[in-house]
């Protein structure tokens, strides 16, 4: 979104989707096709769909269900008790951490409040993180990959998830990798058509998801062996989180803002 297409390397993708049952919106999560332009041309749309759990707890110390709110999250009863992702460095936990900051409701004043007042517990180190909280050393681990936490509650390790659907603010529902464009020039421009019109049909997504294991945003397939698949929970607003609004907010906001929070607490950056 930042790069590809700023440079003229994508082709409008919306005129090659030709097939009535990906253009009909009944099929889709939320009723819709997951453009993730900002406006026409159309080049970039998501398939697939993550509910990216903003955090995980210690079921042995802590409740997922008490939480309704992010704002939950910054409790000063967590104060020493939380360990999270460093959010200035690209990768795990970005996509709730750009929820939270565009979010009307919540934006810097809760990175703030989390940041600034719990004496968070920074690690890059997923592992170790995942390892902090099934040991009880923490209570919660925030902005976390979802993978190696899921590989924990495998193990049979007693963590759980914080349901992005319990909390009122909503939630984002994240890519992953599953998106697609079109390069420019097109060197087969029949085949390219041809594969965008299997990839998002009904039989394409059930291949993509048996294969990957990864939630599709069809909602009109099954979702046996996924998991982190959205919900479909009425009058949940589910927000586009690999929206071009989103891209554009790039690991320097954060690191400005983190680090300055961090240090008007008196914390080394």
């Amino acid at each position: 979104m930042r790069g590809l297409k700023t440079v003229g390397a994508l082709v409008p993708l919306e005129p090659l989707i030709v097939l009535p049952e990906i253009r009909d919106r009944h099929a889709w999560l939320q009723d819709k096709l997951w453009w993730n332009d900002a406006k026409a041309p159309l080049m970039n749309i998501s398939f697939e769909g993550f509910m990216y759990p903003p955090a995980y707890v210690n079921t042995t110390l802590v409740k997922p269900s008490d939480f309704k709110s992010y704002w939950d999250l910054a409790d000063p009863k967590w104060k020493g008790k939380v360990c999270a992702t460093d959010v200035r460095s690209p990768g795990p936990g970005g996509v709730p951490a750009r929820f939270i900051y565009k979010h009307p409701a919540l934006g810097q004043p809760w990175f703030e409040r989390f940041f600034g007042t719990l004496d968070v517990a920074l690690g890059r180190e997923q592992r170790q993180l995942i390892d902090w909280v099934s040991e009880g050393r923490y209570a919660m681990a925030v902005f976390v990959d979802t993978d190696e936490a899921h590989g924990a509650i495998l193990q049979g390790l007693p963590i759980a998830p914080i349901q992005v659907t319990q909390l009122k603010e909503g939630g984002p529902v994240a890519p992953g990798g599953g998106t697609l464009s079109v390069m420019n020039p097109l060197p087969h421009p029949n085949a390219a058509k041809l594969y965008v019109n299997w990839l998002l049909s009904r039989e394409g997504q059930i291949a993509w998801q048996e294969e990957t294991q990864t939630p599709s945003l069809r909602i009109d397939i099954p979702k046996k062996g996924v998991y982190l698949a959205p919900e479909l929970k009425p009058g949940f607003v589910y927000t586009n989180g690999g929206a071009e609004e989103y891209s554009l907010l790039t690991g320097a906001i954060f690191n400005d803002m983190i680090s300055a929070i961090l240090i008007k607490a008196g914390r080394a950056v």
